[in-house]
């Protein structure tokens, strides 16, 4: 099984590339990065997955899933779990997802502020959607600026305010803030 975890992990991928018009592949195919992740992450440990994940050059093509199928939870919650997974260990990650579009970051920091506006009664998607906030924040004034004109900020608040009780969200909303 182990040795079958990187070809798992590029055939997603490419799967993603080839397909990216394809409902049904993103969606299957963000949905087994997920699990192929958590997977590797427990069989040969998290450093190696993330780091296979980089190499395989999955954040622009993540990113671009996500952007293209705002109105699907399912695969936010999972996309974006992928993602703050990888931004919170490598800032490479974090500085790639700024730079995606080439102005700073502004495209893929709307496509979260959208994900968690569109599916604020889902937990995991705010607490997911904060966390990828705080981390292109914690950029510099530059990428702040970029989530202060993109709404970031009201929808910070808003997560905020809808998961009172959830330590998560409050916690990863704060460090946001």
């Amino acid at each position: 099984l182990v040795q079958r975890l990187p070809r798992g992990m590029a055939n997603t991928v490419q799967a993603m590339k080839q397909h990216e018009r394809s409902d049904e592949v993103q969606r299957a195919a963000v949905l087994a990065l997920q699990a192929l992740t958590r997977l590797c992450s427990s069989l040969e440990g998290e450093d190696v997955a993330i780091q296979r994940l980089v190499d395989l050059e999955s954040v622009p093509i993540l990113a671009r899933a996500l952007r293209n199928y705002p109105q699907d939870p399912q695969m936010q919650e999972r996309g974006l779990d992928v993602l703050r997974l990888l931004s919170t260990r490598l800032e490479t990650v974090t500085e790639q997802l700024c730079q995606l579009a080439g102005d700073g970051g502004s495209s893929f920091v709307p496509a979260i502020v959208e994900a968690m506006n569109l599916n604020i009664s889902k937990p995991k998607i705010q607490e997911y959607g904060l966390s990828l906030l705080a981390e292109v924040g914690w950029q510099g004034a530059e990428q702040q600026r970029v989530v202060l004109t993109t709404l970031g900020v009201e929808a910070v608040v808003r997560a905020l305010k809808a998961f009172p009780q959830s330590g998560d969200v409050q916690t990863v909303g704060l460090a946001a803030v």
